[in-house]
């Protein structure tokens, strides 16, 4: 059965910190309506956090890895799924959102699915929007994803619309304001003044004064109980809340008043897009693409990153999550473990993947310093220099490995040991930080055989413009104290004008002098 990588919790469930990259969960396979997507990068919601403690279970038949929204590339088309107005093909770039899974390597999504946003479905679907009826917005959470995603549409909707904001931190507040354009920001953690004048007042009260001393139209909570009051009080005559959310509990307190229901015709409702049937889900679809995504790619609409991390850095970032640290959007990019494989058919053949594009290189046998004749199909180690922009991809080789199951391939710089980092299974861990490129390069040595005091182990060094030559290292453990180079035509190769010799460069025949 075939294996990805993804986020699993241990023992189930628990906090941040039991968050880890599992490298033996099974793949998915798609359904005839269902395309596999390649993951690239993923985002997080306030809902991972709480199905991560066993608080917001997936809906029947989803995938219980955790994870709703996603960014990627189709990998694989059901029969279904490749006709119709979709018509997906392998290759296409797709993001959406899904019942869960999206923390992984790969993810199934029906192929009717691959667009929408949480904000268009309260304002249009669950707000039942309207020109006539509603002239003033106040979004809760303002400078979460969905509410500053929501706040751009409410300001495209009509260019007489007021729309509010409220956080719980005064530099946020300005950031809404300045950044995202919503027209005022209250800090809700403040007191205000009433309308009489007296003190003791709440956002509520503020947000009044802000709009004239009128309520407001709609309503869009993530929080729940503690602005449950606080919102019917701001409501207008006829206004609706939409409940996205219930981050801040669920209980009501015993002295709520609930009058506003009847002198103000109030109306609240709840909603949550993962419990909702691919009916809906499609209609909510095909308005976003229709009248979002346009916006969106024309830059009309911005998407506040608030920061990009590695997926190794799950816990991190969940932790920012529940501390609320952010401003805009947490995304997570799925680094992609370099593949490369040496070919050895009469030529010399070398194949790897990187971005999940496919390049070859091939000379002779002949060809001087760049033999194979000490490489078998059983090498163990392989080493690959790229282009800058290829290295972050191996950033996570082994972190999400453990060291019974080391990872298949190893990337280092033209063949240089970079420092030792610690053992491995079969093998030692090397590694360095490149400040000119930011990235971090791990490398794995593995060991073809060993022998007492002795690592032996068979290096090819490629570089991103095919130069390879092979080295046989005796590396003595626990640390890599020097290296000679292997001898060529019965003389040592010579590293003498090698500006990297003092990190121990291994090439049999140096290739930064040919630089």
């Amino acid at each position: 059965m075939a294996t990805m990588r993804a986020m699993d919790i241990k023992n189930g469930t628990g906090p941040a910190s039991s968050l880890f990259i599992n490298p033996s969960i099974p793949k998915p396979t798609p359904k005839s309506t269902e395309c596999l997507v390649k993951i690239k990068a993923f985002g997080l919601n306030r809902a991972d956090t709480v199905q991560r403690e066993g608080g917001y279970p997936a809906p029947p038949g989803a995938s219980k890895i955790l994870g709703l929204e996603f960014s990627g590339v189709v990998e694989g088309v059901g029969v279904e799924a490749g006709k119709g107005k979709e018509d997906w093909r392998v290759g296409d770039e797709v993001f959406g959102l899904v019942y869960g899974g999206a923390y992984a390597e790969f993810v199934v999504v029906d192929g009717r699915m691959l667009v929408w946003m949480t904000a268009l479905q309260a304002l249009r679907l669950v707000g039942e929007y309207s020109p006539e009826k509603v002239k003033s917005i106040l979004w809760h959470a303002g400078a979460s994803a969905v509410s500053i995603a929501g706040i751009q549409q409410s300001l495209q909707l009509d260019s007489m619309i007021r729309v509010y904001a409220t956080t719980r931190q005064d530099a946020k507040c300005e950031y809404v304001v300045k950044e995202i354009g919503a027209h005022a920001a209250v800090n809700a953690t403040k007191s205000y003044a009433k309308a009489d004048g007296s003190g003791g007042g709440t956002w509520a009260d503020e947000v009044k004064r802000l709009n004239g001393g009128k309520g407001v139209d709609l309503v869009i909570d993530y929080v729940g109980a503690p602005y449950f009051a606080a919102n019917l009080d701001v409501l207008a005559v006829d206004g609706r809340a939409v409940m996205l959310g219930l981050l801040g509990g669920t209980v009501l307190d015993e002295k709520t008043d609930i009058r506003a229901f009847l002198m103000k015709r109030a109306t609240v409702v709840g909603s949550t897009l993962r419990s909702r049937d691919w009916e809906y889900q499609g209609k909510l679809r095909d308005l976003f693409v229709e009248e979002g995504l346009p916006k969106l790619v024309s830059g009309v609409y911005q998407s506040a990153i608030d920061k990009v991390l590695s997926w190794k850095d799950i816990q991190e970032a969940h932790e920012m999550l529940e501390g609320n640290k952010t401003k805009g959007k947490l995304v997570c990019v799925v680094d992609e473990i370099l593949v490369l494989e040496v070919r050895d058919s009469g030529r010399h053949t070398v194949v790897w993947s990187c971005h999940s594009a496919r390049h070859s290189r091939q000379r002779m046998r002949s060809d001087a310093g760049r033999t194979l004749e000490h490489v078998s199909h059983q090498a163990i180690l392989v080493t690959a220099a790229l282009p800058s922009k290829c290295l972050p991809c191996v950033q996570c080789v082994l972190s999400s490995s453990s060291e019974s199951n080391p990872p298949p391939v190893v990337v280092s710089e033209g063949g240089m040991f970079l420092g030792r980092l610690g053992s491995a299974s079969g093998g030692y861990v090397y590694e360095r930080s490149d400040a000119a490129s930011t990235a971090h390069v791990r490398v794995v040595v593995a060991a073809a055989k060993t022998r007492p005091g002795k690592m032996h182990a068979l290096l090819t060094c490629v570089d991103y413009r095919g130069r390879g030559v092979l080295t046989q290292l005796d590396v003595p453990p626990p640390a890599l104290h020097r290296v000679t180079p292997r001898r060529r035509n019965g003389k040592a190769g010579s590293a003498a004008h090698c500006e990297h010799q003092e990190k121990f460069c291994v090439a049999r025949v140096c290739t930064c002098a040919r630089r």
